[in-house]
This record gives C-alpha cells, sequence and structure tokens, in this order.
C-alpha cells in the first residue's frame, strides 16, 4: 500500500515537471517568434519607412534584364496579412537563416521583380513562418515586397510531395508565378504552394 502511494507520488511529480518543462518551452518559443516578429517590422520600416513600393502588373509581360544587384542583405518580404506572416527574404537557403525567422529564395529562383519564371521561396514550417503555408485554400492572397514594387499573387494548387520529388522545382515557362515550400511529417516530405498573379 506505501509502496503504491509513493509510485502514485513520484508519477505525480514526474508529471507535473514534465507540464512546467512544456509550458518552458512553450514560452521561450512563443518569446522567440514574438521577437523575430519585431525584428522582422523594424527591417522593414527602415528599408521602406512607410511608402510601400508601387503595386506592379506584370502578368503576361516580357522579362527585363535579371540582375540581384542589392546593397542590402535583403531582397524584400512577404506577407500574407489572413495568417499573421510577414517575414523577410534573404538569397539562398542557410539553415542558420530559416533558424532566424527568414525566407530564403532557392538557387534556380528569378528575382522577385523579373517578369517571367518561377519565384522559389523556402521557410521553416514554423508558428511564425510557414505552417500557416497548411491552411492556405486556393484564391487566399499572398503579398510579395522587393525594392522596387509590390506584388500581389493569389493561390493556385498545393500539393504534398516527399522530400526526393524535385519535380516542383524547375522553371515553368509560362507566365510568373510564386512557388513557396516547407517541410511536413519530419522533414519527409514537402507542402508546397503555387501561386499565381492576381488580375
Amino acid at each position: 500500500m506505501l509502496k503504491e502511494k509513493k509510485k502514485d507520488k513520484i508519477i505525480m511529480y514526474v508529471g507535473m515537471i514534465l507540464i512546467i518543462v512544456s509550458f518552458l518551452h512553450t514560452f521561450i518559443l512563443e518569446v522567440q517568434q514574438y521577437e523575430d516578429e519585431i525584428k522582422t517590422e523594424q527591417i522593414v520600416e527602415k528599408m521602406f519607412g512607410n511608402v510601400t513600393p508601387p503595386i506592379i502588373d506584370d502578368t503576361n509581360v516580357e522579362n527585363e534584364s535579371a540582375n540581384i544587384g542589392l546593397t542590402n542583405e535583403y531582397l524584400g518580404y512577404i506577407e500574407i496579412p489572413s495568417y499573421g506572416i510577414k517575414r523577410l527574404i534573404i538569397k539562398g537557403t542557410e539553415t542558420k537563416d530559416f533558424d532566424n525567422g527568414l525566407v530564403g529564395m532557392m538557387d534556380g529562383s528569378i528575382n522577385i521583380d523579373d517578369k517571367n519564371g518561377t519565384i522559389f521561396l523556402a521557410g521553416h514550417n514554423s508558428s511564425n513562418v510557414f505552417r500557416a503555408l497548411h491552411y492556405l485554400k486556393i484564391g487566399d492572397e499572398i503579398k510579395i515586397v522587393s525594392h522596387k514594387g509590390t506584388y500581389f499573387f493569389e493561390v493556385l494548387e498545393k500539393h504534398t510531395i516527399k522530400d526526393t520529388d524535385m519535380s516542383y522545382f524547375t522553371q515553368r515557362a509560362e507566365g510568373k508565378l510564386l512557388t513557396l515550400i516547407t517541410c511536413e511529417n519530419n522533414n519527409s516530405y514537402r507542402l508546397v504552394v503555387i501561386a499565381k498573379p492576381k488580375a
């Protein structure tokens, strides 16, 4: 009887410790995400002030010369207002950058301001980066702001693919597209969201 009471107390204490550790872990993640959001807002404010670059309708327009000759390390930002996403975009897909809440432009991507081809952007599947991609619906709006212009896209397709499937990461011939990528199922799958310029 005493052994069972002692065992029950130990189980209760272990359970309480696990709950406290879980709470602390969640709290730390929330604080980090909040700090990332504040940092993003500060950088966007510094880059653009209160002026948003003009809205550009670049559907069915030929490419101009492509050149990422920006002195700023940030190419712009992506915003999905209906899901509270606003993240800075950089060139490359380094894990350390993803860990800092940034969205990376993948190799093979056109530049944001190019008129033809696919922009490939990847980001972590965390709550203030690309976790909300899972909830996006066909027709949802995505906003991309570069140093030169503001672009609006609408979701066209969503796919879950194996991490070895590279068929969605090649340039398509028709018009301009935006492809967003994040991890799924412990990194063995990818969620791919494809969007087209909003008419």
